[in-house]
């Protein structure tokens, strides 16, 4: 997000008089700032960036996080007292009141929209990080802010009101909408290919049914044998020549890993699966 963008918008938010904050999923977040009317924005944190919603999104999350219950804790039709920019950076302090309790307490969001380094935290007024996004060496719980590194660039700055600001603001929720529907449009288009070309192999290698119609019926066959002829089968025999129904002489291996009927069993479940097949392959 470009600094003169977040300078003003702190500007917009002294205009203010209460916020709200909550997570939508696992790195957005929806910021409704209010005074007469009340104002929707999106905070993401991976681009990082800041949006105007004309309808407030809904959550897909359940919100259960330590963080969640921080947020709705404190930041629940909060109280502004301050918003700045501190350290001539891309953060933004927004200096919050809440009654808890019997009493009112004091506390500080703040965010950091710093590229591949933006995070969100809930401090106190001693900047002793309470809940944070995201923890590391400089951002511990329970304990004082570490220092970032001092910023000497010079920023570009843009004489701008909060009509055009919540233009901008807009017109850059819009935007990313777009990249996120198109994203997942691109992500729902290769799964399905790739759920395509499965069943293209799955549909090249269905035997052909006239096949299949044949080794069921030589199964059948088999099978039919094995059953009538069973009392003059030797034990011992692992092949056996018999005539069908078509007085034709008919050679079975037969398997010596199972008994006899258990082998016959086999070869008619075998036609059955064969006729199953070809029925689908039709």
């Amino acid at each position: 997000m470009k600094f003169f963008l977040l300078k003003k918008f702190s500007e917009f938010l002294n205009a203010q008089t209460h916020f709200s904050l909550k997570r939508l999923s696992a790195s957005s977040f929806l910021l409704e700032a209010f005074s007469k009317e009340k104002h929707a924005f999106v905070v993401d944190l991976n681009m990082p960036y800041i949006g105007l919603s004309k309808k407030p999104p809904e959550s897909v999350l359940k919100n259960t996080l330590a963080l969640d219950f921080c947020l709705n804790k404190f930041t629940k039709n909060a109280k502004i007292l301050q918003a700045s920019i501190i350290d001539n950076d891309r953060i933004l302090e927004v200096k919050g009141a809440k009654d808890l309790a019997y009493k009112s307490e004091t506390f500080i969001l703040r965010l950091e929209m710093i590229p591949k380094k933006a995070n969100l935290m809930i401090l106190d007024q001693e900047k002793c990080v309470i809940e944070a996004f995201r923890f590391n060496d400089r951002v511990a719980k329970n304990d004082i802010l570490g220092a970032l590194l001092p910023n000497i660039y010079e920023h570009q700055e843009e004489d701008l009101d909060f009509k055009g600001l919540l233009d901008i603001l807009e017109k850059d929720f819009l935007s990313y909408q777009h990249k996120e529907l198109e994203h997942k449009k691109n992500q729902i288009i290769k799964r399905l290919n790739t759920q395509k070309e499965r069943l293209k192999e799955k549909l090249e290698k269905l035997e052909d049914p006239k096949n299949l119609q044949l080794e069921a019926k030589e199964l059948q066959t088999q099978a039919s044998l094995l059953l009538t002829y069973q009392h003059l089968i030797h034990k011992h025999e692992s092949r056996v020549v018999l005539k069908d129904f078509e007085d034709k002489e008919c050679t079975i291996e037969i398997d010596k890993s199972m008994p006899l009927n258990a082998f016959i069993n086999k070869k008619f479940t075998l036609s059955k699966k064969r006729n199953k097949n070809r029925n689908f392959c039709i």
